[in-house]
């Protein structure tokens, strides 16, 4: 988070695709989730819809519907890439679904992260 804080989005795709490979050998299903939502994260903000895409729907696919956390966190991500892509009403569905999974939680975070379609805390501007 703090190398995509900081604009680094290099240093934090390779920290996660480490984590990815790990968490892959070892088959720990539930924290995979969690970092292909972030690598889906980490290449929407750069550019790579395509990426962001393929990684959202793997984090998808891994997550328990028990997990809200990586409920929410995949919807950002594909939600984002899926308008860009033009289809909006698609994307809409997705962002208001991780939303409404918030309602009733104690994470303010993630419910303010879910509202503004953001999966990375925000750190006040300089200036």
């Amino acid at each position: 988070v703090v190398e995509v804080l900081d604009d680094d989005f290099e240093a934090a795709e390779a920290k996660l695709n480490e984590a990815h490979a790990l968490l892959s050998q070892i088959g720990e299903a539930s924290a995979l989730s969690n970092v292909d939502a972030l690598l889906a994260e980490t290449c929407y903000r750069s550019g790579r819809v395509d990426e962001a895409l393929a990684f959202a729907e793997s984090a998808r696919s891994t997550a328990s519907t028990e997990d809200v956390c990586a409920q929410v966190y995949w919807r950002g991500p594909y939600a984002k890439a899926l308008a860009r892509r033009g289809q909006r009403e698609e994307a809409e569905t997705l962002a208001r679904e991780a939303v409404a999974l918030t309602d009733g939680t104690d994470f303010p975070t993630m419910r303010a992260n879910a509202l503004l379609g953001e999966r990375w805390p925000r750190l006040p501007s300089s200036g």
